[in-house]
């Protein structure tokens, strides 16, 4: 969850799942669980079959850890702006759409806004994954007989980690570099325009700086720092000549590699249908037409978007959908006179809320094709978090979402501003 904050998390689900191998591996060597169930049978004309050809199923506890990852690396993403693209997704279309909006999405009031939210969703997922997959509060059930984890299972994986943390061996100056980065990123994000004391932003005042520049200046800073320092050895005289060009933190021919580009198009086509939605009226029209939820209590209006956003993005990827509703709910805001803000934020949050099909999310279609998870089980799993995670974003959003916004309630000025000058 922590790590999925700050990174994409298909990477951070991408590399938890080895992890998890090693660990489940160890586990079923000491005989504290089974990492696979047994072969099923099927009957072909009168005789019975056994599916040897398939690779085997994962077994519950196998279920719980790779299924307890991905969720995990789904929620953590709603922490932050960067977390997800379907934050930035949201994010960029509400901007481009209210761009004179006095309830900025900057990176400290979103985490402020979400993280309360994220640490309890992750907190209901786990005692889920818990209940239907190892029984807990069911000591008499079938799961709770077959996981034998207790103390010493406990033990296993701490040793188990230990051992591969001591493989690692000691930090790389390159590793150093990019966590110092990373943490000059970080405070960025929150020093920008805090608030509370002039940000450097305030200072840098002739051009208006956005959340991306952090981003920027530490991609372009991993292009620039060296790899390693062994020619200094020479410089300083205490070393030959090196005979190789000393590589940057980051290489354009790893870049081109490794950037999922098709995400990125993914991102850039979806802020170009929003966009052509807007321009030809589409949206507009759609929105119009769905003035007669203005009878709706604003509450009921609230929860019935996030049961839609959280539907819609169950059969199609989160990204898609949040371009596809977004625009949408930006327009409907202002035919029925309601907070732009009020409806995105929640919607944009609840597309992330994707547990039930590998195609909904990245996270889930890795840990789907590494331990060859079937589609009904992930369906089956995801009932739970789908409820709960509803459930709280719909109450944080009417309590916790009213403090850190508290001009939610009313139709801003601006946004009736907005109107009158597309009107016009």
């Amino acid at each position: 969850m922590f790590l999925s904050m700050w990174i994409s998390n298909a990477a951070c689900t991408a590399m938890m799942c080895p992890i998890i191998q090693a660990v489940l591996e160890e586990l079923q060597q000491q005989g504290l669980c089974k990492m696979t169930r047994e072969r099923e049978y099927h009957i072909v004309g009168n005789n019975k079959k056994s599916g040897e050809d398939e690779t085997p199923y994962p077994s519950k506890v196998t279920l719980c850890y790779f299924l307890g990852i991905a969720y995990a690396s789904s929620l953590g993403g709603c922490g932050t702006i960067i977390g997800t693209a379907t934050n930035l997704t949201f994010k960029g279309i509400y901007e481009s759409r209210f761009p004179t909006s006095t309830e900025t999405l900057d990176f400290p009031t979103f985490m402020f806004y979400s993280v309360p939210a994220m640490l309890v969703y992750t907190g209901l997922t786990f005692l889920w994954l818990q209940y239907h997959y190892m029984g807990l509060f069911r000591p008499k059930s079938k799961e709770a007989e077959e996981v034998k984890m207790g103390k010493e299972g406990a033990e296993v994986a701490r040793k188990v980690i230990d051992q591969r943390y001591k493989e690692l061996g000691p930090m790389s100056a390159h590793e150093i570099q990019v966590m110092i980065l990373f943490i000059i990123m970080v405070i960025m994000y929150f020093t920008r325009k805090p608030g509370i004391f002039p940000g450097w932003a305030d200072w840098l005042n002739t051009k208006d700086i956005r959340n991306s520049m952090p981003t920027i200046f530490v991609v372009v800073m991993c292009f620039i720092l060296p790899a390693n320092y062994a020619f200094m050895r020479y410089c300083c005289g205490g070393g030959p000549l090196p005979t190789t060009t000393t590589p940057s933190l980051i290489t354009w021919k790893f870049i081109q590699s490794k950037v999922p580009w098709g995400l990125i198009f993914l991102l850039g086509g979806g802020f170009a249908l929003a966009e052509g939605s807007k321009v030809s009226g589409m949206a507009t029209l759609i929105g119009n037409g769905l003035v007669g939820l203005k009878s709706l209590p604003p509450a009921v209006l609230l929860f019935v978007v996030i049961i839609v956003a959280v539907f819609l993005t169950a059969f199609s990827s989160n990204v898609a959908i949040a371009n596809i509703i977004v625009p949408v709910l930006a327009e409907m805001s202002i035919a029925i006179e309601i907070h732009p803000l009020y409806l995105i934020l929640p919607a944009g949050l609840a597309c992330s809320m994707a547990f039930h099909l590998p195609v909904s999310t990245p996270p889930n279609a890795l840990v789907a094709g590494y331990a060859n998870i079937r589609t009904k089980d992930m369906a089956i799993a995801g009932i739970g978090p789908t409820i709960m995670t509803m459930i709280v974003l719909f109450i944080f959003c009417q309590t916790w979402g009213l403090v850190v916004y508290p001009n939610l309630t009313s139709f801003p000025d601006w946004a009736r501003a907005g109107v009158l000058n597309a009107t016009v």
